[in-house]
């Protein structure tokens, strides 16, 4: 199978004192779903960030469809939309990722950044919110929405995207059963549509219903 992800030796630590992670190396091949988990604190979320490129790595060598990922190679226009566009972070914390005044226009940003045209975005949109069930929230403040809501809309403003790979740093903390039920059934639905999904976690049963690598 096509490595998506190659990461090789990766080292990082907070201000340069904490560490994080320590010589780290994994390959993540296309249309697999994998699986990090450890405690909290063990650094899941870090490797995660490392590999949508929020996060630097302190050493070591990182990887993206054989295209070495640095802050230098994100500095060109061209590449970055590129790795953007394929790429895409779901954050823990839902309210760290919303910033938009509407559901709406949250999901609408990425697709206009890429050049997509309206029209189209607009259609990405329509069909994310039938996906996630939140037709009625379009016009809905996001401030107002609920744990479980907002957390869709984040995922919402990433498949409108239509990424190859999908981050999920712990896509069930905190929610509700139901919501958690939707979110699991709708993981396995996207990677029987062909994404390439990781996800980091301490939460078991979730890893015994996706059956991922790990």
């Amino acid at each position: 199978m096509d490595r998506f992800f190659e990461l090789s030796r990766i080292n990082f630590s907070y201000h340069g004192t904490i560490p994080a992670l320590a010589d780290v190396s994994l390959n993540v091949r296309k249309g697999e779903m994998l699986a990090v988990i450890g405690q909290n604190g063990s650094g899941k979320s870090t490797l995660l960030q490392i590999m949508c490129a929020l996060l630097t790595p302190s050493s070591g060598k990182i990887r993206f469809r054989g295209k070495d990922i640095t802050d230098r190679a994100l500095r060109d226009r061209d590449f970055n939309r590129y790795f953007r566009s394929r790429v895409g972070f779901i954050f823990q914390n839902s309210d760290v990722q919303l910033f938009c005044p509407t559901v709406l226009d949250e999901l609408m940003f990425g697709p206009l950044q890429t050049d997509i045209p309206p029209d189209r975005a607009m259609e990405r949109c329509r069909e994310a919110m039938e996906m996630l069930g939140i037709e009625r929230l379009a016009d809905r403040p996001v401030h107002m929405l609920s744990g479980g809501e907002k957390k869709k809309v984040a995922i919402g403003s990433v498949l409108t995207m239509n990424p190859e790979v999908l981050l999920l740093d712990e896509p069930t903390g905190g929610l509700d059963l139901g919501t958690e039920s939707f979110l699991t059934d709708l993981m396995l639905s996207l990677h029987e549509a062909g994404k390439t999904i990781v996800i980091a976690t301490h939460d078991l049963e979730l890893i015994g219903h996706l059956e991922p690598r790990i």
